[in-house]
């Protein structure tokens, strides 16, 4: 293929889409080097998804303007986490810079670079340097050089992402966490995966078939046939046959829309479960890939309001809370969440899905829980675009979620209530312990691969041979002696063990309330809870 000066329309689409690839099959490089080691980093997860959104909005638009729209409306609805709601903004910027543009040269393409920075700078309250803000106006800084030169594309391209690469390179001389940890900012280095993924499509190069586990950018846990516990929508199940794409590839993009993905068999025949809120999207993933029979829909929220035998809450208020593990979500809905969407660590929900849960809720207004400091950005973005007045309490554990929901009143108001609820939350300390994903030294507290650590409020606090000595550990600092303690177990934690545990807690601390309830959360041994 001739190398091309400038990009029509459809062009345009494929670059990004060439792009958005490049990032799915690094993805998992980019999530194992998240500054805390803990083993479910998920800045790559959260980028590629929010990437995918995008280009499957605009997939069959033609017009450079169609393109560009679909694009910044595919990524805002597809936004998950902190990184994906930034990378949402870049591209709104980039794509307002090329709206009205007929061909995109090399000029064009600078100015949409540093269009799309601007924006992300901009949607930033407290921009940080180190970060994916820095990769991305060096970005554009380098393609504004080169197009002083050039109106040729792809050396205005090839000259963003050398500056994007540079940039990431630079981030721990930026950002300290960054040095000490021994790595670069994850969410600039995806930024610049997606430019160099961008270049590759324009000298016209294969993709190289990289072995971090390509195409596979959502953990193991979200396929093991728990996520039914989330907040309903529909079991959907179908088989797919004659797929010339490998099965990740579906398995990958179901991922993206749903949970409890299930995709097994060959790329002859296949058999495909999925949770989803909208099962019409993952029957056209499906049917562009292959053919379709055997189509089941089941509505799993009639389902289980038909097993309970329960009137979903009423009222002027609806509180919708995020959290994964049956544990977490029982209690969540227990103290008055009327909605619960699967989410936390490794898997954040999209914009979209929690839009979608805004707009079934019952009450005049929504008030919205994130219980995950990588989640609060997402839900303000859905809250900004919902059709009824929706607030985020930015709660960043899911202890925090639970003190705020018991702290309702049904007849205050939605500002009294945010307030009342932001206090409440502020009385809770967190303590996660789970297992280091690498040696590392955050802060001062070093860490050995496998070695049991605690998070006390999101920050490395401790290490330990034990996962109760590390609790143990980071209880002393939270200083309980006349606390209310509650222990959420894992998924994998022995209850016995647990029981035991609370044992030990109750002679540390013997003025102190101790509560052991089963949590099912992924990956963390204990979530603790003081009051």
């Amino acid at each position: 293929m001739e190398t091309l000066k400038a990009l029509d329309g459809r062009q345009l689409y494929a670059m990004i889409e060439t792009a958005a690839r490049w990032l799915e099959r690094n993805a998992e490089a980019v999530n194992a080097i998240n500054v805390f080691p803990v083993p479910d980093g998920d800045t790559g997860t959260n980028m590629a998804l929010t990437m995918r959104a995008a280009v499957d909005a605009a997939q069959g638009a033609e017009e450079i303007g169609e393109v560009t729209r679909a694009l910044a409306r595919g990524a805002l609805m597809g936004a998950r986490g902190n990184s994906g709601v930034i990378l949402s903004q870049f591209i709104r910027g980039l794509s307002g810079t090329l709206d009205l543009c007929t061909a995109v040269g090399g000029e064009e393409l600078a100015g949409a670079l540093s269009g799309g920075a601007a924006t992300a700078y901009e949607a930033v309250t407290n921009p940080i340097e180190g970060t994916i803000l820095t990769v991305a106006r060096e970005a554009g800084r380098g393609a504004r050089a080169r197009a002083q030169t050039t109106t040729d594309v792809l050396p205005v391209m090839e000259a963003a992402a050398r500056a994007a690469q540079a940039a990431v390179e630079s981030t721990p001389d930026l950002l300290p966490v960054l040095k000490e940890a021994g790595v670069v900012d994850s969410g600039g280095l995806g930024l610049a995966l997606l430019l160099d993924g961008a270049a590759r499509f324009l000298r016209n190069e294969e993709l190289p078939q990289v072995a971090q586990d390509a195409g596979r950018i959502a953990p193991d846990w979200l396929a093991d046939g728990d996520g039914h516990e989330n907040g309903f929508g529909y079991c959907t199940e179908f088989i797919v046959s004659g797929m010339e794409l490998p099965l990740e590839t579906l398995r990958t993009r179901l991922q993206g829309i749903g949970d409890s993905v299930l995709v097994v068999g060959e790329q002859e025949l296949a058999r495909v479960h999925v949770h989803t809120p909208d099962p019409g999207r993952a029957l056209t993933l499906a049917t562009e890939l292959g053919r379709l029979a055997k189509v089941k829909v089941d509505d799993m929220e009639a389902q289980a309001q038909r097993l309970a035998g329960q009137t979903p809450p009423t009222g002027p208020l609806s509180v919708i809370a995020v959290a994964a593990g049956r544990g977490l979500i029982d209690m969540l809905r227990e103290v008055g969440a009327e909605r619960v969407v699967t989410g936390g660590q490794t898997m954040n929900p999209s914009a979209e899905e929690i839009l979608q849960a805004i707009q079934t809720t019952r009450g005049e207004y929504v008030i919205i829980l994130p219980n995950n400091k990588n989640i609060i950005w997402t839900a303000e973005q859905a809250a900004a675009i919902a059709q009824k007045p929706a607030y985020v309490v930015p709660t960043r554990s899911v202890p925090q979620g639970v003190a705020a929901v018991l702290a309702v009143n049904p007849d205050a108001s939605a500002a009294e209530n945010v307030a009342v609820m932001t206090a409440a939350m502020q009385s809770v300390r967190t303590v996660e312990v789970t297992r280091a994903a690498r040696t590392v030294t955050i802060r001062g507290v070093q860490a050995r691969e496998g070695q049991p650590i605690a998070l006390l409020d999101d920050e490395l606090s401790d290490v330990a041979e034990t996962p109760e000595d590390a609790i143990l550990a980071a209880l002393a600092r939270a200083t309980p002696a006349q606390a209310f303690i509650t222990l959420y177990t894992g998924r994998e934690t022995d209850a016995t063990r647990a029981e035991g545990f609370a044992a030990r807690i109750r002679a540390c601390y013997p003025e102190a309330e101790i509560e052991v309830r089963p949590g099912g959360q992924p990956f963390y041994d204990y979530l603790i809870s003081v009051e």
